[in-house]
């Protein structure tokens, strides 16, 4: 009796599990924007115009890298599900090689 290969559960990807080249937009790289933003407002007055520009800006920036990093966290989870459903498939597959061999070892008796 071989030992057969359990599944794995896929868990919520946390942030650290992704990869340095996932991670190429973050949020701290608002940053730089946020300093320009700041200064913006600090030094120049701005219409009311500029400001919803600017805002919408932002709020635009972040939303691209919310939904980047959501689609990411996706296709990970489904790349898990899917890994699970193979081992699953082979764990299956064995278990009625078995069965098999049994029933025909018993029909011999």
């Amino acid at each position: 009796s071989s030992k057969q290969p359990k599944a794995s559960r896929c868990h919520k990807i946390k942030p650290e599990r992704i990869s340095s080249k996932q991670k190429e937009i973050k949020p701290n790289k608002l940053k730089p924007l946020d300093l320009t933003t700041e200064s913006l407002l600090q030094n120049l007055p701005l219409s009311k115009a500029e400001e919803r520009s600017l805002k919408k800006m932002k709020r635009k920036l972040k939303n691209r890298i919310s939904a980047k990093e959501s689609r990411q966290k996706k296709k990970e989870h489904l790349d898990c599900l899917e890994n699970n459903f193979e081992m699953l498939r082979e764990q299956r597959n064995n278990w009625r090689k078995t069965f098999e061999e049994l029933k025909t070892e018993n029909q011999n008796m």
